[in-house]
């Protein structure tokens, strides 16, 4: 089945809703925790604790599934876990596929977000935070791609906006959904003025250059 997507610009793409059973996910995710899915912890810049909190963090790593003990717990975790990492596969797969990439490149993807080894954060922001322009990971030698994922949407403010030169995009993502832009273009979080926004980020390095 074919993704629904929208290219807000040449390499920012938007894939609403691409999670359909969002409900679930987004209130297992508050109140979830197991061997490999933590409980919420503070959420720090540069992830050290003499730094500025900047909300909430939940983390996950698909090994330490390895450690679950509890049938059932497994299973709602494993359900969190991949349905988050098959919906950033098909996304920017899709991304990927549409500016040239060959199986090489897709197979890498595949490996890279399955990775045991790699540890995601679920953020979830503070009231009246945000952050300003910024770049995520940059490489000179391959594409650096951030898939930004959006949990929830009871918050006001908060929008995603790439404010790379050239491109001037603002968007309030809907639940379930994946924005998805070169790593090396400016962007930031609006301020959040009511409620809390939740998002995972993920940056996926490419073996080659893909995006002219």
């Amino acid at each position: 089945m074919s993704l629904e997507y929208q290219v807000l610009h040449e390499k920012v793409y938007y894939f609403p809703k691409i999670i359909k059973d969002i409900d679930y996910l987004l209130d297992k995710i508050e109140t979830f925790s197991s061997e490999s899915i933590s409980e919420w912890e503070t959420w720090y810049a540069q992830n050290t604790p003499d730094s500025y909190p900047y909300g909430d963090l939940k983390k996950f790593r698909t090994a330490l599934l390895n450690n679950e003990v509890d049938e059932n717990k497994k299973e709602i975790a494993e359900k969190i876990i991949f349905t988050i990492i098959d919906a950033l596969e098909k996304s920017c797969r899709e991304f990927l596929i549409n500016h040239g990439a060959n199986q090489e490149e897709l197979n890498h993807l595949k490996h890279s977000l399955y990775n045991d080894d790699f540890m995601y954060g679920i953020r979830k922001y503070n009231p009246n935070e945000h952050m300003g322009p910024h770049q995520d990971q940059v490489s000179t030698e391959r594409d650096t791609i951030t898939i930004s994922m959006y949990l929830n949407d009871d918050y006001e403010g908060g929008e995603i906006a790439v404010v790379e030169p050239g491109v001037d995009i603002s968007i309030k993502a809907l639940p379930g959904s994946v924005v998805i832009f070169p790593s090396n273009y400016l962007h930031e979080s609006k301020l959040l003025l009511s409620g809390r926004k939740i998002i995972l980020t993920h940056v996926h390095m490419t073996l080659d250059k893909v995006l002219n």
